[in-house]
C-alpha cells in the first residue's frame, strides 16, 4: 500500500473518485449530520497529502455522485439536492484551483441557474458549451466579480459551465 487516508465529518459516503494528470486522488462525497453536504478532498497522488478541499452546502440535503477531471484540470462532480421547494434537483460544482465554485442547479424554469462568485472587482466572463472542449459562448459577464446567470435556453444534451476571466 502506497497511503492510507481517513475522513470523518460525520456520517459519510464517497461514491466519487476521479485521477488528474498528475497522478492526485480527487473524492467526493457526502458527509454532515441530518443534512448531508458535499465534501471534497484532492489528495497528491505520492503521498496522500491534503493538497485541497472544498465545501459545498446550500443548506438543504446535498450528495455528490460523479467527479471528472477537465483537460485544463478543472474538476467537476455532479449530484443532486434534495428538500426545498423544487424537492429534488440536480446539481454541478466546477471547481478551479484558481478560481472560486460555479455552481448550476436546476432552476424552477426548467433552465439552469448558475452561481459563482470571485474576487470582487474583478472581471469575469460565463461560458457555455455543450462539450468539455468547446466550443464556448459568453453567456454572461460582470465587472463585480458575481455572477447570477438563469439559463432558460435549456438544452437538449448536457452543457457545460465553466468561468473565464478575460
Amino acid at each position: 500500500m502506497l497511503w492510507d487516508k481517513r475522513y470523518d465529518g460525520g456520517a459519510e459516503l464517497s461514491p466519487g473518485l476521479a485521477l488528474d494528470n498528475d497522478g492526485n486522488a480527487i473524492v467526493s462525497g457526502q458527509s454532515g449530520n441530518p443534512l448531508h453536504d458535499i465534501h471534497t478532498i484532492k489528495y497528491a497522488g505520492a503521498d496522500g497529502t491534503v493538497l485541497w478541499e472544498k465545501h459545498y452546502d446550500e443548506g438543504r440535503h446535498e450528495s455528490g455522485s460523479i467527479v471528472a477531471v477537465g483537460p485544463d484540470g478543472s474538476v467537476v462532480l455532479a449530484g443532486k439536492v434534495t428538500g426545498g421547494p423544487t424537492r429534488e434537483d440536480y446539481l454541478t460544482i466546477v471547481y478551479r484551483e484558481t478560481l472560486p465554485a460555479l455552481s448550476v442547479a436546476r432552476g424552477t424554469n426548467g433552465g439552469c441557474q448558475v452561481s459563482f462568485s470571485g474576487a470582487p472587482g474583478l472581471t469575469y466572463r460565463l461560458q457555455r458549451a455543450t462539450g468539455l472542449n468547446g466550443p464556448w459562448e459568453t453567456v454572461a459577464s460582470s465587472p463585480t466579480g458575481v455572477i447570477e446567470f438563469s439559463d432558460t435556453n435549456n438544452p437538449a444534451a448536457q452543457v457545460f459551465y465553466r468561468v473565464a476571466q478575460p
